[in-house]
């Protein structure tokens, strides 16, 4: 995840966060503090071509490719919103899919993640 340069988490770090937070309306306030902890999208990236169409709230999601060792592309993401929750749920998106192959995130069940951390319909 692209988080500020003193801060670093995975997705593993996460669950284990929501596990130890018994009441909804703390984890509720866990995930906003995740979208704060975004590492901060620049101004021109808040773009008509970065824009995630369909969401209620802004969301802009940026994406850089770069090749690993193997020459396989890797994407990294960068997200903002303008809703603070919005915010926090694309820093754990940016946990799962950030950092890795296109390969692998296909193989990714983003639904099953949410899940995971209660953030579904029952």
């Amino acid at each position: 995840m692209q988080l500020r340069d003193d801060l670093q988490m995975s997705y593993d770090d996460i669950i284990a966060d929501f596990e130890f937070l018994d009441e909804w309306e703390d984890r509720y306030r866990y995930v906003i503090e995740l979208g704060h902890s975004l590492d901060p999208l620049p101004a021109e990236a808040h773009n008509e071509a970065n824009k995630v169409h369909g969401c209620v709230s802004q969301v802009w999601l940026e994406t850089i490719v770069e090749k690993n060792s193997e020459g396989d592309p890797v994407l990294h993401f960068k997200g903002d919103s303008d809703a603070h929750i919005v915010s926090g749920l694309v820093a754990i998106m940016l946990t799962l899919f950030s950092g890795q192959t296109a390969k692998k995130i296909i193989e990714i069940d983003a639904n099953a993640a949410l899940k995971q951390l209660g953030l579904t319909k029952p």
